[in-house]
């Protein structure tokens, strides 16, 4: 089930532990500011639902999280946020952070969404900017947390999460939040989960199903053999036993070559059989991954990743698959490769090309561990 996020940070932020203060701070009463509150972090999902609904926008919104200040990630924002709201020097720090990240995803659009907070709970239009520059920190960092407990982390990982809350949003909009970010309707994220969809399965493309190929066993010349008469009726009829055991035992070998023969606790043969038709696909994707050096470019390595994330999310998809040796190392192997990946900064991979391809080698290995462990052929 999907976890609502939206809910899930609205009710941290408007614990009376911490309302009051946050009221305090905008000159607000405790009514006021929930309001405002209640307004404003749906449209600040909404932003950040937008801006990362593709593999590049979410990249982006990856680099700001990796700019937040030590904890902003923690479990709890109740007391995250009482400590700030208890320090002027860390509070303004994190204000001016969220305001900044708020100019660079909304660009124009920012003042018309503090425009609306205003006038949805009446507090002034300064008010509104400083309440969203205190909670879009915050609501990053809970993604960030969120992402890094996910199967999978990443760009790709990022715009599923944020796109998976969209109805949430909706439930949960104020009125005119599709305008004051330019939309038509909410009912936009719905194209824009397809398209995300679309373009994660265009990347990792479609893997045709081998075909079986044909056996046509040569013909065998039996040469005749003159049988002794000493030998009695028994001798003529164990030449044809002796081969048409034989040959059962070829059909039978060949018939279940393909066959998965492994028996893990809690873990169909269906479920093994789609595993290793999908490992097929990751496979292809790993082959396909870029040679890394210093030169290899970063847009390769993400778009190379992203590829593989596509039949890699396939299959963790499928039921129990935690249950089977080396899913795991396969899950921590992908994420430390999406972890150094997300550090890179310039164009090229540059100095970080002998840990990424550490990290990929691993990874590798730990798949073709899994294919060995489920005996796919």
């Amino acid at each position: 089930m999907t976890e609502n996020l939206i809910k899930l940070l609205t009710d941290q932020v408007t614990n009376p532990a911490v309302l009051g203060k946050l009221g305090s701070m905008l000159g607000e009463s405790e009514s006021n500011t929930k309001t405002a509150v209640n307004g404003a972090i749906p449209s600040i999902l909404g932003a950040l639902m937008q801006s990362g609904a593709n593999v590049n926008g979410a990249q982006n919104l990856l680099s700001m999280m990796n700019k937040l200040p030590s904890g902003m990630d923690g479990n709890n924002i109740t007391d995250l946020l009482g400590g700030l709201l208890g320090n002027s020097s860390q509070q303004n720090n994190v204000m001016n952070l969220g305001s900044n990240m708020l100019t660079s995803i909304l660009g124009n659009k920012a003042g018309g969404m503090f425009d609306m907070i205003s006038a949805l709970s009446g507090i002034g239009r300064n008010k509104s900017s400083s309440l969203m520059g205190m909670l879009m920190p915050l609501a990053m960092g809970m993604l960030k947390r969120k992402l890094a407990g996910s199967a999978l982390g990443g760009a790709a990982g990022l715009a599923q999460m944020l796109l998976s809350q969209r109805g949430f949003l909706k439930a949960a909009a104020p009125k005119g939040l599709a305008g004051a970010l330019g939309m038509s309707s909410l009912d936009g994220f719905d194209d824009m989960a397809k398209s995300l969809e679309s373009s994660l399965g265009n990347l990792t493309g479609k893997v045709a199903t081998p075909s079986t190929p044909s056996f046509n066993a040569p013909k065998a010349s039996v040469p005749s053999v003159a049988t002794p008469k000493a030998a009695g009726g028994l001798g003529r009829f164990l030449l044809p036993l002796i081969l048409i055991a034989a040959i059962a035992a070829g059909l039978w070998w060949f018939m279940n070559r393909n066959n998965n023969t492994v028996t893990i606790p809690g873990v169909d043969q269906t479920t093994i059989s789609s595993i290793c038709s999908n490992m097929t696909g990751l496979n292809q994707a790993i082959n396909a991954f870029p040679s890394l050096s210093s030169t290899t470019t970063t847009d390769a390595v993400r778009n190379g990743i992203v590829a593989i994330q596509g039949p890699l999310q396939s299959i963790l998809n499928l039921p129990a698959t935690t249950s089977i040796p080396g899913v795991n190392e396969v899950t921590t192997g992908f994420n430390t490769v999406m972890n150094a990946i997300n550090d890179l900064t310039g164009d090229t991979v540059g100095e970080a090309s002998s840990a990424l391809s550490a990290a990929f080698n691993s990874f590798k290995t730990a798949t073709t561990g899994v294919s060995s462990n489920l005996n796919c052929r």
